[in-house]
This record gives structure tokens, sequence and C-alpha cells, in this order.
């Protein structure tokens, strides 16, 4: 009889990383892939991952009465990334410049003062 649990029982796996290389990883019995993740920091946006040489659909066994659920993949999940890429950008866009020339003259024939002092730049 072992003197350790069943719950403490190793699985040993072989991680390979590019600027990393080959890791041999012991996890508990019943760990998952992102088990493995989160011990060793990878992180799994804009990765592509393999098991034994297979994309995780190829491998992936569905249990009886499993529910599959297919979204897109956040911009910036968990934060990563600068702020900007989650907003649109409208310097040089023609149609804002127009839009703001619009609301200028909108708000001058109301008898509003105009919120920009500055014309924006157009060719």
């Amino acid at each position: 009889m072992s003197a350790e649990p069943a719950t403490t029982a190793k699985n040993r796996v072989t991680l390979l990383r590019l600027g990393v290389g080959k890791e041999e990883i012991a996890l508990h019995e019943g760990a998952t892939l992102a088990d493995l993740f989160r011990l060793v920091g990878v992180r799994t946006d804009n990765q592509e991952i393999f098991i034994d040489g297979r994309t995780l659909p190829e491998c992936l066994t569905l249990p009886a009465d499993a529910i599959v659920s297919v979204v897109p993949k956040p911009r910036n999940a968990a934060g990563a990334g600068d702020w900007r890429g989650a907003i649109g950008i409208s310097r040089d866009d023609p149609l804002f410049e127009e839009s703001v020339r619009a609301g200028r003259a909108y708000r001058e024939a109301q008898g509003e003062k105009a919120d920009f002092e500055s014309e924006p730049t157009s060719p």
C-alpha cells in the first residue's frame, strides 16, 4: 500500500515551447490543460496548441450530453494589449472629419459655441 493518496499521483507531461525548449512537468492526476498552462505561466492567446501533434479539436473526446458553445474570442481578453485596440480610430478618416464639420455647422447655426477650436486636418 502506498503512503501517498491517489489524488497526489503524478502525471508527467512534456511541454515544448519556442524559445524555452523541452520541459518535463509533473501534474497531479486529473490535471487539465488549463492547470498545466497556469503552472508554467503559458498564455494561449495567439498560440496554436497541439497534443501529441494533433490540434485540440482532434484530441477532444466529447462526453455524452455535452453542450458545445462557439463564440468569438474577445480581442482584449484578460486586459491584454493596448486599450486603443478596443476602440475605433477616426484619425485621417474623411467620414469622421466630415461629421465633425457637419456638427460644427449645426451648432453654429443653432448659435452654440463649437467645442473644438482647431479644424481637423484634411487634404
